[in-house]
């Protein structure tokens, strides 16, 4: 959680581009409720191989999530199915007013939640079961934790992102850069504080660079999702407070601005970037040279993936795998997108 010029630089500044986690950017919001389909739902019930329509609770209208988007609808109308996609633009009381209308309509066997807040979407996945409606959750998890095991039973399986551990991630990547660098001053751009895939993300960040005495997180930046005039002003107020400044990481896939005036101001030999969500953007940053690394997010496949387990679901077949942590979707799991490994890697937003 989104994603592509917005999640240009979720590969840089992406949510409303990914992190998604990220993304979890919040490029591209659509309207709260973007009707793919509305056709009912099928009876279903098991064996049952009626079409299954599905509400979608898409957290952003980031270009990421609407990548989402795609890839549960794809799955859907492969299945005779449906989606309707609802648009949360970060709102958690916004998503559980949406929640509560689309199982009010009574046209939805399933719904995948991407939920904004994993602890606030609880209540849905509860009411939702009370009515007889599965649900799955996508990329962020459902419950009080932020893991990938299920921790509400009412929730039938999810396909989520482990943040602290892509946060982790970017970590190591920190780490490599930083190794000859003795101070190695770190700049970090949140896209939400307080937002529970970010925090995640940079407790992972903090943990795992907590062990390299000489690397510091001089400062942290609030820049959205997908805003590149933010990241651009973040990093001027940085470079003049921190003239030896060596590294700028984001939990987002927005860097574009911050990049270009690294570039305009000669220091691309000082200054190097790292950014979560493997949009087409970031990872063509990492090809050229703009950009040291990259984390890949697959929205595409993760909502396919969810999808085709929420049908089964509703059709009362057995799951065999209802936690499956979206990292391992992608052929380089927690290696990351870096200059040998880009040329192969296939962005999906």
């Amino acid at each position: 959680m989104k994603r592509s010029t917005g999640r240009r630089l979720r590969s840089w500044w992406l949510v409303c581009a990914s992190v998604t986690t990220m993304s979890l950017a919040v490029a591209a919001c659509g309207n709260s409720e973007d009707s793919s389909s509305a056709s009912s739902g099928g009876t279903g019930g098991k064996g049952s191989k009626d079409p299954v329509s599905i509400a979608l609770l898409a957290s952003s209208g980031a270009s990421y999530s609407q990548a989402e988007n795609k890839g549960a609808e794809a799955v859907a109308k492969a299945a005779g199915g449906s989606v309707t996609v609802f648009t949360a633009d970060l709102d958690p009381q916004k998503q559980m007013t949406q929640c509560k209308d689309a199982i009010a309509s009574g046209k939805y066997k399933g719904i995948l939640i991407e939920a904004v807040s994993s602890a606030a979407a609880v209540p849905c996945a509860k009411l939702a079961a009370a009515a007889g409606i599965k649900v799955v959750g996508l990329s962020n998890p459902i419950g009080p934790k932020l893991q990938v095991p299920i921790q509400v039973p009412e929730v039938s399986g999810q396909v989520v992102q482990d943040h602290d551990k892509v946060g982790r991630t970017a970590g190591r990547m920190v780490k490599d850069v930083c190794k000859d660098k003795d101070p190695c001053q770190v700049v970090f751009m949140i896209a939400v504080p307080g937002f529970p895939a970010s925090e995640a993300y940079k407790a992972g960040l903090n943990e795992e660079i907590e062990s390299a005495p000489n690397i510091k997180i001089v400062q942290t930046y609030p820049t959205g999702y997908g805003d590149l005039s933010k990241a651009k002003a973040a990093l001027q107020d940085a470079l003049v407070k921190y003239p030896k400044l060596s590294v700028v990481t984001s939990d987002a896939d927005w860097l574009g601005g911050a990049e270009q005036l690294v570039k305009d101001e000669g220091l691309t030999d000082q200054v190097t970037f790292i950014g979560t969500g493997g949009s087409r953007v970031g990872t063509d940053a990492v090809r050229s040279g703009a950009q040291y690394g990259d984390i890949p997010y697959l929205p595409r496949t993760t909502a396919g993936v969810a999808t085709k387990m929420l049908i089964k679901a509703v059709r009362g077949e057995k799951l065999d795998e209802p936690a499956i942590d979206a990292v391992t979707l992608s052929p380089l799991g927690r290696i990351g997108i870096v200059k040998k490994t880009a040329e192969t890697f296939k962005a999906q937003w």
